[in-house]
């Protein structure tokens, strides 16, 4: 088979921006890209310019409009049908869905169906963060349940310069606002009004702002989260930077988890999607 017979197209589906992956039938990452489309008829038109073909397929995740499987549930199903996208033969991987509490995914399921490809026996947690982190329970290869966090959103939202850099967890301001918020999160809205004004009075640098915000909303979280991790197995799925945060403010729980590369994950996913498909 030719170089373009046998490239295929994954696509993760963000707010107001699709990341795009040329992969190999191995599942091995050809190039990527990222874009922005006013309308179904220009992101069509670019990702079959980025495709360089109108026969590749194309693997989707993150995508409403494909529905979502109640829980529990295999991460992704197990027969997939494709659809017809423009030019080319879509396959839309579905998202998770549980009504209590209330939770959604939007390409998580295709990060942790990757890692259970590699890991079959895995049961324990899986914590996956991104601007909305999902915390899910896996037992016999499916998703039992799930919680879902806003936690980068709202240290976007607090930060001044409307993004908020990821800390270094090994400072002890960062220490005492995880600490301090793990014991008491119904203080946490407390804890970042006077991390600010702290900030003002004392002109602090704002890494020292970033780190007790980053702190007290993770603290938030893992006192939330804490009867998913206390005594399981977890694994981190995420970007470099943002899991490493994550598996420093475990371990300091006493927890020091698994931690796997997002990226490579959802690759093995849109992989598995697409031999599903083929097969």
């Amino acid at each position: 088979m030719d170089h373009v017979t046998t490239i295929w197209i994954a696509a993760e589906i963000k707010a107001g921006c699709t990341f795009l992956y040329a992969v190999d039938p191995s599942g091995q990452l050809a190039r990527k890209t990222s874009i922005t489309a006013p309308d179904e008829a220009a992101w069509i038109a670019a990702v079959t310019e980025f495709a360089e073909t109108e026969d590749a397929a194309l693997v989707t995740c993150g995508m409403a409009s494909d529905g979502y499987r109640p829980l529990p549930a295999k991460p992704i199903a197990e027969t997939l049908a494709p659809k017809v996208c423009g030019p080319l033969t879509r396959i839309g991987i579905r998202g998770l869905s549980q009504s209590s509490p209330t939770a959604i995914t939007s390409g998580a399921e295709t990060r942790i169906s990757g890692f259970l490809s590699l890991n079959p026996d895995f049961d324990g947690v899986l914590c996956l963060p991104d601007m909305e982190t999902t915390w899910a329970h896996i037992s016999a290869g499916e998703v039992v349940s799930m919680q879902t966090f806003a936690t980068q959103h709202l240290a976007t939202a607090l930060s001044d310069e409307g993004e908020c850099a990821l800390p270094d967890p090994s400072t002890p301001e960062f220490d005492d606002a995880l600490s301090d918020t793990i014991s008491k999160p119904e203080r946490l809205a407390a804890k970042l009004a006077s991390a600010r004004a702290e900030a003002r009075l004392q002109d602090h640098a704002g890494n020292t702002l970033q780190a007790q915000t980053w702190g007290a909303l993770l603290g938030a979280e893992l006192s939330a989260t804490r009867p998913y991790w206390l005594g399981q197995q977890v694994a981190v799925i995420s970007e470099p930077k943002l899991g490493a945060l994550y598996s420093a403010a475990l371990g300091k729980q006493g927890l020091p988890p698994i931690l796997a590369d997002g990226e490579a994950m959802l690759l093995k996913g849109f992989a598995l999607a697409w031999k599903r498909c083929k097969s």
